[in-house]
């Protein structure tokens, strides 16, 4: 796999800033009315195409619940893509529902079948070129994978996964299916989400080995450093964002 070069910097231990061109935008946490309360957000700018593409990846429990909210914290016409995780969207909500004024909605929604959270979703900025691509995706996994394209540029896959914590280990299978996708295509690749899978330096576990095995073999760059998810007892990463991108740290 190759990419444009990223430059890889910490800004606090609730954000991340990925700088192309060695131009920065640093990235924010949203209103926590938005989030578990113990919860963090990420922003990524990336800059495949001589401006800023900005992605800020949001795990916000019931979307249409805090759509009102969302919709001020999503006044900025500085962010272009918005993986939403738990969104618990299901197909007696349109999208109407959930509009967010400049943005087209992609979702991965759970038919009405008594279940409950879950789901993800990505807004797209209006006046990017997109497409969804359902073939890098996998209908075993709350997953969604859309691709941006501009002239004259390579094409770039944001995808977003929402993995249950109860999940079976066979997700990771599926996971890996599609990663073989992405590594057969020259695009650059950005995952972001909550998996659910404490990737914290030390932390050891059965599915840690299984995701960072992906990793190494497809030479895929997890960019988080920091807890994401925080109580009075644990700090955990759970919330990811892996790029194919060559990273440089500093």
């Amino acid at each position: 796999m190759s990419g444009s070069e990223v430059t890889l910097q910490d800004i606090s231990p609730t954000s991340i800033n990925v700088n192309f061109n060695n131009e920065e935008i640093a990235g924010r946490e949203p209103e926590s009315v938005l989030l578990d309360e113990n919860r963090k957000s990420f922003d990524i700018n990336y800059k495949p195409f001589g401006k800023g593409l900005v992605m800020a990846s949001l795990n916000i429990n019931s979307l249409l619940a805090h759509i009102d909210e969302f919709r001020v914290f999503m006044n900025d016409p500085k962010i272009y893509i918005i993986p939403i995780n738990e969104t618990k969207l299901d197909h007696s909500i349109n999208d109407n529902e959930v509009y967010l004024p400049g943005y087209e909605i992609v979702r991965k929604g759970r038919k009405t079948n008594g279940r409950h959270g879950g789901v993800v979703c990505v807004y797209v900025k209006c006046n990017l070129n997109y497409k969804i691509r359902e073939d890098v995706s996998s209908d075993e996994l709350e997953y969604v994978t859309v691709e941006i394209n501009k002239p004259r540029s390579r094409p770039l896959l944001i995808s977003t996964w929402y993995r249950p914590p109860d999940s079976p280990t066979c997700h990771f299978d599926y996971f890996e299916n599609i990663v073989k996708k992405v590594d057969m295509t020259s695009y650059d690749y950005f995952l972001l989400g909550d998996i659910n899978v404490d990737l914290m330096p030390g932390v050891k576990s059965i599915n840690a080995t299984k995701l960072n095995d992906i990793f190494e073999i497809y030479g895929l760059k997890q960019l988080i450093t920091d807890p994401t998810r925080t109580t009075p007892f644990s700090s955990t990463l759970i919330d990811l964002c892996v790029t194919n991108a060559p990273i440089k740290d500093h």
